[in-house]
């Protein structure tokens, strides 16, 4: 409902390297070819382009068929490409974005078949070219994948062997028959790298409070941020998910109580059909988990609504202190909180969804923007201060990363601009959280440099691990100015907007020729661009290498908008 295309840039730098395994080959003077293969600096257009980097794109392609034909034979098979390809951790079936690559590598007519480079270099221009490129390159956000993927899968079964101990939520009857012994992990990076164990694709669970932060950022959507939290505070309440108590502004504490979260449902399009504002929220969740399924559990709802009776009791104390908007209708609000309670997904869904707002909003498998960057930045602010309940406190001391649980075992934590990480475990502990899913976590900090603390601690560079890439990690900035400059060149406003977003950039930043974002956008003719560095406070007197400024080329260009832009910013 809130999401709409926006095809993401992805730089290019001279001098990278095509990402090769150890394990898969060993010649050293093929390694030194990949090594240092360049790439042009000019590469600067979208990802769904049929016309990105031709040149470049097929000499890359032959490198990685002469990394696949360890035989000489001239030829590849369809297991080797999808081995491949899997090591970067792409899920061919599952990913939108490769959908066409699947479809063609499982043809009926081509499973039996090998693969020569012609056909090769086809068949990886059906899919994400420039997706394809960073991960020959080595440069996706995790890249190493494989020990990322196997330290996460010692740790699995470590937490799987722990004694067990908890039990599972029976306030809701259909939750009391769940089998507890369930137990799975699943992760998803921003570029969509994905990996599971246990039992994370076939089993399918009620997200029950996992639902709020979503349900919150929806309502942030439809409102504004200040428009929610006139009904509804922004502190940890110290209390029990489902107490009878509120602020002393006699409003919810927190968006992820119950109290809290049956406000923000009272948000949801209230002018709207009950059918129609739930069909809203399921909506929301698709674009989330990039086109997942995404069911609903009505014998969870009706028991959970059979049941309610402490949350129909908030329903009326909230109502009774005035702090819903007006015109609320108290009984469709509720049904609509246990409905969206009962929505239910697999725990690979849960983690790619997890991940949409460690991309800052934007979907890792579709490009969709769901929400916007301040929508994020508040609901990973209220996750990580309450996103567990009344050991939110805990949480953010020990583990230190937004999170949000659920008494149906679910937890999924954020890890900004890296990923996220789900669990499922249906045994509680004392506070509602999943006994196995906060010791996974225990686990992951002790073992991951992830702590949102661990840079000021020194701890980076210790004997943890960082995840991320090594350019990633000690280049943000420089990464951010690389993308300003590339949507700058392709007036890429929202592109734009979000590396801005991200803080910290100096609009008049200018690569080796002296060339700024104004340069560049101007140089395009892209005036909402130019508009919008204006605004950030980019220079329209800054000059480049040869003594240009973005006024001068305005004027060499003739383009009167820009002129009278760009001298209307002088003046000031």
């Amino acid at each position: 409902m809130f999401a709409f295309k926006s095809a993401r840039y992805l730089r290019t730098r001279k001098e990278k390297r095509i990402f090769v395994r150890p394990s898969t080959f060993s010649s050293a003077s093929f390694a030194q070819e990949i090594s240092s293969a360049s790439w042009s600096n000019s590469s600067m257009v979208r990802e769904t382009s049929p016309t990105v980097s031709g040149e470049d794109f097929r000499h890359v392609v032959k490198l990685v068929f002469n990394l696949l034909d360890k035989d000489k034979t001239g030829k590849v098979s369809t297991l080797d490409i999808v081995q491949y390809l899997n090591s970067f951790g792409f899920d061919l079936k599952r990913d939108p974005r490769f959908k066409s690559i699947h479809e063609s590598l499982f043809a009926e007519h081509v499973q039996s078949r090998s693969w020569d480079l012609p056909r090769l270099t086809s068949l990886f221009d059906e899919g994400p070219r420039m997706l394809l490129c960073r991960a020959f390159k080595g440069e996706l956000v995790v890249e190493n994948f494989e020990d990322l993927r196997s330290g996460i899968e010692e740790i699995y079964k470590e937490i799987k062997e722990s004694e067990d101990v908890g039990k599972v939520a029976n306030y809701i009857p259909q939750l009391a028959i769940v089998d507890p012994e369930l137990f799975g992990v699943s992760f998803c990076s921003i570029d969509g790298q994905l990996f599971s164990f246990g039992d994370t694709v076939d089993h399918q669970f009620c997200v029950q409070s996992a639902s709020k932060p979503i349900s919150y950022s929806i309502a942030s959507e439809i409102v504004g941020s200040e428009g929610v939290h006139r009904h509804v505070g922004k502190e940890p309440s110290g209390l029990a998910f489902n107490s009878l108590a509120l602020n002393p502004k006699k409003l919810p504490h927190n968006p992820y109580l119950n109290s809290g979260a049956i406000m923000c449902s009272s948000l949801l399009w209230p002018d709207q059909p009950l059918y129609q504002r739930f069909e809203g929220v399921i909506q929301t969740w698709k674009n989330l988990s990039g086109g997942g399924h995404v069911g609903f559990n009505n014998s969870v709802y009706l028991s959970e609504k059979d049941t309610a009776h402490r949350n129909f009791c908030l329903g009326h104390m909230m109502m009774e202190a005035g702090a819903f908007p007006p015109g609320t209708d108290l009984k469709k609000t509720l049904s609509l909180y246990f409905m969206t309670c009962s929505i239910e997904l697999n725990l690979e869904n849960l983690a790619i969804s997890g991940a949409v707002f460690a991309n800052n909003g934007i979907s890792v498998l579709t490009g969709e923007k769901i929400f916007s960057p301040e929508t994020v930045k508040n609901a990973l602010s209220l996750m990580l201060s309450c996103g567990l309940y009344d050991a939110s406190g805990l949480w953010a001391f020990s583990i230190g990363l937004p999170a949000k649980s659920g008494v149906s075992g679910c937890i999924f934590v954020v890890v900004p601009n890296l990923g996220c990480f789900a669990t499922f475990s249906p045994r509680l502990d004392e506070a509602g959280n999943s006994v196995k899913g906060v010791k996974f976590f225990e686990k992951l900090i002790e073992r991951y440099s992830l702590h949102v603390f661990d840079d000021t601690s020194k701890l980076r560079g210790g004997n943890k691990i960082d995840p991320k890439r090594r350019f990633f990690a000690s280049n943000c900035k420089r990464e951010l100015l690389f993308s300003a400059l590339f949507a700058s060149a392709e007036g890429d406003l929202y592109e734009l907007q979000k590396v801005f977003s991200s803080g910290g950039l100096d609009a008049n930043l200018a690569d080796y020729d002296g060339r700024t974002c104004l340069h560049l956008a101007v140089c395009g003719g892209h005036v909402r661009t130019c508009d919008f560095l204006l605004r950030v406070g980019a220079s329209a007197s800054v000059k480049d290498r040869w003594n240009m400024s973005p006024l001068d080329y305005a004027v060499n260009s003739g383009n009167v908008v820009l002129m009278r832009m760009m001298g209307h910013s002088s003046r000031e």
